[in-house]
C-alpha cells in the first residue's frame, strides 16, 4: 500500500474511533487526528505526482490542451491544410 493510501486508511480508523467515543471532546480529538491524516495523504499524493512529472522524459509527447490550436506544421483537421507558421 502506498503512502497516500496508508494515510487515508489511518484517517478512516480515526473516524471510526470518533464515532465510538462517548464524549464530545474525545470525538473532536479523533476527528482532528483524522483531518491531519487526510492532509498528509493529500501532500503524499502531490509528491507522488511531482515525482512522476519529474520522471517524464524531456521532449515527450505534447498533450492536447483542447483549445483547438494546432502546433506549427501540424495539419488542421478542419481544413486538411498545414498550419502557417
Amino acid at each position: 500500500m502506498g503512502g497516500a493510501a496508508e494515510f487515508r486508511k489511518r484517517a478512516a480508523e480515526c473516524f471510526q474511533w470518533a464515532v465510538g467515543t462517548q464524549t464530545l471532546a474525545g470525538a473532536s480529538t479523533w476527528l482532528t487526528m483524522a483531518q491531519s491524516w487526510l492532509e498528509r495523504a493529500q501532500l503524499a499524493e502531490k509528491e507522488e505526482l511531482n515525482s512522476l512529472c519529474e520522471a517524464a522524459p524531456a521532449g515527450g509527447a505534447v498533450a492536447n490542451s483542447g483549445s483547438g490550436d494546432s502546433l506549427p506544421g501540424q495539419r488542421d483537421e478542419n481544413r486538411g491544410q498545414p498550419d502557417r507558421e
